[in-house]
């Protein structure tokens, strides 16, 4: 997924109220504009969708490179990176949608269940990213839609699994349980 077009999404935030005399000269041009406008957002989703894709073909390929060592070893260090771009989605609450239609949820939460604990812990702190209670106030309706997803999922049963194998005695690993617990607190407030 190319971050890039992801960050330059921007969504409609509607049109603001004229002033004397300007209503009429601002509906012809909604009338002119609207229509671009309404193909350029679908066309930004659609490029984002694609990168989503794309993204979720080259994760596929990461899993049959477990016999290769060097090829493994390279393909963990990009999938780290990919998680690390992922947290500008988090930002996007109005983006949400794109993750369920795309399946990213079950990639989301497979990352919980990962053999490098590294990477689980990213994922722990991406999907708190995502469920932070500031998100709930910027988008409601992304954030539920997420949550609900979560939910049917079993996320919970799967942070509880991913718990019990972090060390807390390791810096890394006790910021993971602490996120789980905030994933959890989140939750039950919804």
């Amino acid at each position: 997924m190319d971050m890039g077009k992801l960050l330059s999404y921007q969504p409609n935030r509607g049109i603001k109220h004229p002033q004397d005399g300007e209503e009429e000269e601002q509906k012809m041009h909604q009338k002119q504009t609207g229509t671009q406008e309404r193909g350029y957002y679908q066309q930004k989703e659609m490029m984002v969708v694609e990168e989503a894709e794309d993204d979720k073909k080259w994760l596929l390929q990461i899993i049959d490179r477990k016999d290769n060592p060097q090829k493994f070893m390279k393909s963990q260090l990009d999938l780290h990176d990919i998680i690390q771009k992922t947290h500008v989605v988090a930002t996007m609450p109005d983006l949400y949608h794109l993750l369920l239609e795309l399946n990213a949820v079950q990639s989301l939460l497979g990352l919980l269940g990962h053999d490098n604990r590294d990477v689980s812990i990213a994922g722990v702190d991406l999907n708190q990213e995502l469920t932070d209670i500031d998100i709930f106030y910027e988008s409601e309706e992304g954030t539920e839609v997420l949550i609900n997803a979560l939910v049917e999922e079993q996320v919970i049963a799967l942070l509880a699994r991913n718990v019990e194998r972090l060390d807390e005695s390791v810096k890394e690993a006790a910021n993971g349980v602490y996120n789980t617990l905030v994933i959890v607190e989140t939750m039950a407030e919804f």
